[in-house]
């Protein structure tokens, strides 16, 4: 079974990630709504895969990335944002595994990306 820690304060997100990877990939989801509550879990337990909403209240996307990845260094982090795609490659040298708009959560996009990456 797979671990992920998914760091999102949007309700309705979290539980659309949740469910899909839930009942297609039969993960263990923890989550935190903020990258210091994220940290803490961090510190007790790493996980399979880390999901990370850039729009988190208290910090930068990008620094929240870098942050993530110093703690996490082998983990693969899949940035899961509203942001435009234009941030793509600036995420992606900050440390992140993958960059996938919200609207790969409603298609097969999260899933596959998920499965690719565990």
């Amino acid at each position: 079974m797979i671990d992920v820690l998914l760091i999102e304060d949007n309700d309705n997100d979290a539980a659309l990630a949740v469910d899909a990877l839930g009942s297609q990939l039969n993960a263990s989801i923890r989550r935190a709504r903020t990258v210091a509550e994220a940290t803490e879990q961090l510190a007790s337990r790493l996980p399979t895969l880390i999901i990370l909403d850039l729009g988190l209240p208290g910090g930068s996307g990008i620094n929240n990335v870098v942050t993530l990845r110093g703690l996490a260094a082998e983990t693969p982090i899949i940035v899961l944002t509203g942001w435009d795609e234009a941030f793509e490659v600036k995420i992606l040298q900050a440390g992140a595994s993958a960059f996938l708009t919200k609207q790969a959560l409603l298609n097969n996009e999260f899933v596959e990306t998920v499965e690719q990456l565990i």
